[in-house]
């Protein structure tokens, strides 16, 4: 027998006002399992990045099986809170999505405070991966204007304005556009070169990078895995699990 369970809002406020959420992140894919800690005493929040929950669905509570309520709310967050159970109970169940994926979930009941669930769809972060480099190649066709070096702006803005101007403006003098593309593997980022320019001696490549860790990442922190470079740039100094940025690098040319 099948049973969705509910809680009302005025109740969901009254107990999210005496927890504090700690967080932790997990790409999963259409069909995939999600494990995930219930706290005895607050809600648990499950949020889906890139897509939104459409309903949890539990088998019947029975013998030790707890009894678990689940609210969606307008943002298409999940909250769950125990209504009947003790530490170390389990529960299963499969949590539908708006965008029409399907979880399943597996429930354990811990005397701890709320925690929040980021659930990362592997499916619609690679859709909006493609659609973020379909514009950016639209973008790059938009001819850029004269770029100078700015005595009020910071040694990394300067730096990134004339790295971008030396990779999207076609006819660079001394530089000739390479069609290859890479992809490689470093320290949990996958990086893949967008655009690639080279001269007789320098290389000059935009990096697409996501963070396929399960924990931030700042791609800054370790510059030695771009040697041997003249100059680096990041779009961001901190990227969360499944996030996705650019690099752009200038370095000696690899012979």
């Amino acid at each position: 027998m099948i049973r969705k369970f509910l809680i009302s809002g005025a109740a969901l406020m009254s107990l999210m006002a005496s927890s504090a959420f700690a967080q932790t992140t997990m790409i999963v894919p259409d069909g995939g399992q999600v494990e995930a800690d219930v706290s005895l005493q607050h809600p648990t929040r499950l949020s889906l990045k890139y897509d939104g929950g459409d309903q949890l669905i539990f088998n019947q509570p029975e013998g030790t099986t707890p009894e678990i309520a689940a609210t969606v709310d307008d943002k298409g967050d999940v909250y769950l809170s125990v209504i009947e159970g003790h530490p170390g109970q389990m529960v299963s169940g499969f949590l539908t999505t708006e965008g029409g994926r399907t979880y399943l979930v597996r429930l354990t009941v811990k005397e701890k405070p709320a925690d929040q669930y980021v659930i990362v769809s592997q499916e619609a972060r690679d859709e909006a991966e493609a659609a973020k480099a379909a514009k950016s190649v639209e973008t790059a066709k938009v001819e850029v204007q004269k770029v100078e070096w700015n005595k009020g702006a910071s040694y990394h803005d300067n730096m990134s304005g004339l790295m971008r101007t030396l990779c999207f403006v076609a006819g660079r003098e001394g530089f000739e556009q390479k069609k290859r593309r890479e992809t490689k593997q470093v320290e949990g980022l996958t990086m893949t070169s967008h655009r690639t320019w080279t001269s007789e001696n320098m290389e000059a490549i935009i990096y697409d990078v996501r963070n396929d860790n399960n924990y931030f990442i700042d791609p800054s922190a370790n510059v030695r895995n771009y040697r041997p470079y003249v100059a680096v740039s990041f779009t961001s100094d901190a990227l969360d699990a499944g996030e996705t940025g650019r690099i752009y690098l200038l370095r000696k040319k690899e012979r």
